[in-house]
């Protein structure tokens, strides 16, 4: 299984003990990737993830709009104060997803955009939890998922709360030459009975 790093660093843990309690034998292998490319390359058999584009060669089950807001340590807003609007954020360090090194990443993985490269004062890491990590460290100011479980128990407080939250529609995407595989059924029923499912932002191609 294929699937991106914020999805295999914590909500996939959500049900993949319940699909290996109906299929103890098989051999489960997950990777963090964000790429429809790697995949097809790598050879995997199912992709959770954001998808841009229509392939006939691929089957694609909505799952959910994940929702990112912005958070800051109380230490970090005592030190540089609480941001207002996002023009504010010029004038605080951003720690942002690294998608230097992660091939077929794509424009709404940068929830920074709206400030200027130039102008942003910045720290970038390839690793969900490792963003995290340095938000509660109080090194600056990050955009994370709402639904991750140890976001939920920090102390991080969210900012700019009256803004828009960033949303990724993601979905589960398996080989057209499985659409009647059991054990990729199983897995996709294991995956949908652990979302809230939404009407997607954007919907390439469902079947």
């Amino acid at each position: 299984m294929l699937a991106t790093v914020g999805i295999t660093s914590d909500w996939l843990s959500r049900f993949v003990p319940s699909f290996l309690e109906k299929h103890p034998d098989v051999t489960l292998e997950i990777s963090s990737l964000t790429s429809l490319d790697a995949f097809e390359l790598y050879q995997y058999d199912v992709y959770i993830g954001e998808v841009f584009r229509k392939d006939p060669k691929y089957v694609y089950k909505f799952l959910k709009d994940f929702q990112y807001n912005f958070y800051a340590s109380p230490e970090y807003i005592e030190k540089y104060g609480y941001p207002k609007n996002l023009e504010d954020l010029k004038n605080h360090r951003l720690i942002e997803f690294n998608i230097r090194r992660v091939s077929g990443a794509f424009k709404s993985t940068d929830f920074f955009e709206a400030i200027n490269t130039e102008e942003r004062q910045k720290i970038s890491i390839d690793s969900t939890i490792g963003e995290y990590k340095l938000a509660e460290k109080g090194v600056g100011i990050a955009c994370l998922c709402e639904e991750l479980s140890f976001l939920r128990e920090s102390n991080l407080i969210q900012v700019l709360k009256d803004i828009q939250p960033v949303s990724v529609a993601t979905y589960f995407v398996y080989h057209e030459t499985l659409r009647e595989n059991k054990i990729v059924k199983v897995l996709l029923h294991e995956t949908k009975s652990h979302v809230y499912v939404q009407p997607p932002s954007y919907n390439p191609v469902l079947s």
